[in-house]
This record gives structure tokens, C-alpha cells and sequence, in this order.
């Protein structure tokens, strides 16, 4: 039954990116991260970057001012697995080092992975699941355009025939004006 429903929700996943990306067509220094040319990416979660220079925060201001707009599910960032204890001290299955142990493991070690580090501190994600409709894009548009005019991002005003959501400012960002 759940396989059936597959597809409709991948339409519908693919449906909010597909607002969120032409709402962020205007913006100069917020883009979503889309999937690469010939491939159809299911979004499980919507990857959003912003030029550090044009935003002037890094990713955690950036999720956190998106909580106090009120968009849940933010995540600034990526988890690298490489830092994480399972793989970087083998600790895995309680102390049976299972894996670890296995023929043909050698220990990892540290990763600087310096373009993947850059890239962690330039973007947020955001989960998202297939009952999400136009609303919660045009919000989620809204709360992107709002935090990039914060931090003084330069954008083009949407054409006039957009819809114009009116904006309920956040009590962190009405502190700050």
C-alpha cells in the first residue's frame, strides 16, 4: 500500500521545491539546491545554500532565524559521518568493534574535507513531506526573503503580479529593527 502511494508523493515533494524555487528565482544570494541535470530528486528534504557573503551569517544563525520565523524541520548544515563516534572511534554494536573487527577494516581516521566543511557552514536543510502544499512554500519563500532583507542581502522586488504574503515579523527580528 505505502509503494502505491509512492509516486503521488514524489510529485507532490518535487510540486513545494518547484515553488520554493521560482519564489527564490529573484534573490540575489539564497538558492535551493536542486538535483543534478537528467535526474528527478524525490526531497526528502530541500537543501538550501546562501552566499556568506550576501547573507552575512553562517548556517546556524541562518536555521535559527528561520525557527523564529516559525519554519520547523531546519537543520544547519550537514552531519558529517565521518566525525561521528560510530565511524570515527569504532564504536559500534556496544564494545564488540563488530564492524571494526571485520577482515579488511582499517581505521579511518580524522577527514579534513575542506570544500565539504565550506560548503556546511553555506547551507540549511529543511525536511518537508508530501501534505506540504502552496502555503507552506509561499511561507517558507516569505521567511527566506524576510531573513535575507535582515541581514541585508540585496534582491529585485518580485514582479507585481506575485502574491504578496503579509509578513508577521518575529519577536527576534522585531528586537533587532
Amino acid at each position: 500500500v505505502q509503494l502505491e502511494k509512492l509516486p503521488a508523493a514524489i510529485r507532490a515533494r518535487r510540486a513545494f521545491a518547484s515553488v520554493v524555487e521560482t519564489g527564490l528565482r529573484e534573490m540575489d544570494g539564497i538558492s535551493l539546491v536542486r538535483e543534478p541535470h537528467g535526474c528527478l530528486g524525490s526531497y526528502l528534504f530541500l537543501t538550501i545554500r546562501f552566499d556568506k557573503e550576501k547573507i552575512g551569517c553562517d548556517s546556524h544563525a541562518f536555521a535559527k532565524a528561520l525557527n523564529d520565523e516559525g519554519i520547523e524541520g531546519v537543520t544547519p548544515g550537514y552531519v558529517f559521518p565521518t566525525d561521528q563516534p560510530w565511524y570515527r572511534d569504532s564504536v559500534v554494536f556496544g564494545g564488540s568493534g563488530l564492524h571494526a573487527a571485520s577482515s579488511g577494516y582499517s581505521r579511518r581516521g580524522h577527514f579534513d574535507l575542506p570544500n565539504a566543511r565550506q560548503l556546511h557552514r553555506e547551507i540549511v536543510r529543511l525536511d518537508i513531506h508530501e501534505s506540504m502544499g502552496l502555503r507552506e512554500a509561499q511561507d517558507l519563500v516569505t521567511a527566506l526573503k524576510k531573513i535575507a532583507r535582515f541581514y541585508q542581502v540585496s534582491y529585485t522586488a518580485p514582479p507585481k503580479q506575485s502574491v504578496k504574503l503579509v509578513e508577521q515579523p518575529s519577536a527576534a527580528l522585531a528586537k533587532r529593527s
